[in-house]
C-alpha cells in the first residue's frame, strides 16, 4: 500500500469520526432545536465575534506556550502545526475525554519529529502549571468573595450532605454502601498517587526535570 493511499484512508477515517462526533452532538440537542434557533436569532453577534476572537487568541497562545516549552529540550514545531495540533486536540476531547493530549503528542511526533515522550512531558508540565494557576485563582477568589462562597457552600454542599448523612445513619445498608465508596475512593487515590510517583521517577520524570532545569 502506497503512502498516498494510507494518507487518503487516514483522512477518510478521521473525517468519518469527525462527522460521527458532530452527529452525536446534534442528536443530543435536537429535541431543543426550536430554542436553539431562537437563541441564534436573538444573539448579539458583535459579542459572539468578540468571544470567538478571544477563544482563537487563547488557542494560539497555548500553541506558542507549547513551542516555548519544547525549545529548551531542543525541539521546535512550526507555528501552524502547533496551533493545528492544539485545535485538533480540543476536537478529539469531544470524542474521548483527555484524548486531546495524546493526539497533540502524536501530531508533534508525526509532523515535526518530536519524540512522543518529550511532547507528553511538556503537556504534563502544562497541566501542572495550569493546576497551580487554578489554585492561585481559587485562593484569590476565596479571599475576595469569602462570605458569598461560604453561604453557597453551606446551601448547596454542606447542608444537603448532612441531610443525606443523617438519612444514611438511620439505614444500615446506605451506611455500608457509603463506607465502601469512601474506602474505594481512598484506595483509588493511593493507587493513583503511587502510579503517578512511579511515572515521575521514570523517563517522563527525567524529561520534566530536565525541562525545569533548562528554563531555570
Amino acid at each position: 500500500m502506497s503512502k498516498r493511499t494510507k494518507s487518503i484512508i487516514q483522512f477518510i477515517i478521521l473525517l468519518g469520526v469527525g462527522i460521527l462526533i458532530v452527529w452525536l452532538s446534534l442528536k443530543s440537542v435536537w429535541s431543543e432545536k426550536e430554542k436553539i434557533v431562537d437563541a441564534f436569532k436573538q444573539a448579539n453577534y458583535f459579542w459572539v465575534f468578540i468571544s470567538m476572537l478571544i477563544a482563537l487568541l487563547s488557542h494560539l497562545t497555548r500553541a506558542y506556550r507549547w513551542n516555548y516549552l519544547l525549545k529548551p529540550l531542543g525541539y521546535k514545531m512550526s507555528n501552524t502545526n502547533a496551533a493545528g495540533a492544539v485545535l485538533i486536540g480540543y476536537f478529539a476531547n469531544y470524542g474521548l475525554p483527555r484524548m486531546g493530549e495524546i493526539t497533540r503528542c502524536t501530531i508533534a511526533t508525526k509532523y515535526d519529529k518530536v519524540p512522543f515522550e518529550v511532547a507528553l512531558g511538556t503537556v504534563i508540565t502544562e497541566r501542572i502549571v495550569d493546576l497551580f494557576l487554578l489554585i492561585l485563582v481559587f485562593i484569590l477568589t476565596l479571599c475576595a468573595q469569602f462570605n458569598q462562597l461560604k453561604d453557597l457552600t453551606f446551601k448547596h454542599i454542606v447542608n444537603p450532605m448532612m441531610i443525606k448523612l443523617n438519612g444514611a445513619t438511620q439505614n444500615p445498608v446506605k451506611l455500608f454502601i457509603l463506607a465502601i465508596i469512601l474506602i474505594a475512593g481512598i484506595v483509588g487515590f493511593m493507587f493513583l498517587r503511587k502510579k503517578f510517583s512511579n511515572l515521575l521517577k521514570g523517563k517522563l520524570g527525567t524529561i520534566i526535570t530536565g525541562f525545569v532545569k533548562g528554563i531555570s
